[in-house]
């Protein structure tokens, strides 16, 4: 019997070819499940100010430009390299690579260490996130005195 890449010569050890009992995880889970959500919908409240922003600070004839050109920029700086990063980031966790026969050359990973694959992508996305929350703290202390709308331009020339 194998336990931890080795021969299990314990007698009172058990090995399975099954998988583990899920029970265990089940708080976890929900305590996963319940931040993920949290900082969802807290990565998401900065998307509707910024269009709103960048609608008021452009002409009428340049919006649909601008959104345009925001969308490209979105794309071509985070969108298309997030594939290159994150891959980056889950091949540093792995312990076995496959290699090639022939050419000596890396191929896919077989073996991954997963408390590392855990500890690196969660503290990659929670370092990423804090980072880009810095600009939408400086926006919204340079920008919480904006008008947004045409009701809020109204409701201030009326209390004047």
């Amino acid at each position: 019997a194998f336990h931890n890449c080795s021969c299990s010569n314990s007698a009172d050890r058990e090995v399975s070819r099954d998988f583990c009992d899920q029970s265990v995880c089940e708080q976890k889970f929900i305590w996963y499940f319940v931040n993920l959500a949290i900082s969802g919908i807290f990565g998401g409240m900065s998307v509707i100010p910024a269009i709103l922003i960048t609608l008021r600070s452009v002409p009428p004839v340049d919006r649909s430009i601008s959104l345009g050109f925001q969308g490209f920029l979105v794309s071509l700086m985070a969108t298309l390299p997030s594939s290159v990063f994150w891959g980056w980031i889950i091949d540093k966790s792995c312990v076995m690579w496959n290699t090639v026969c022939g050419r000596g050359s890396r191929g896919a990973c077989e073996l991954y260490d997963t408390e590392k694959l855990r500890l690196m992508t969660h503290l990659t996305y929670g370092i990423m996130r804090l980072i880009s929350s810095i600009p939408d703290i400086a926006v919204f202390y340079f920008a919480k005195d904006l008008l947004l709308t045409d009701y809020q331009r109204t409701e201030k020339t009326e209390l004047k």
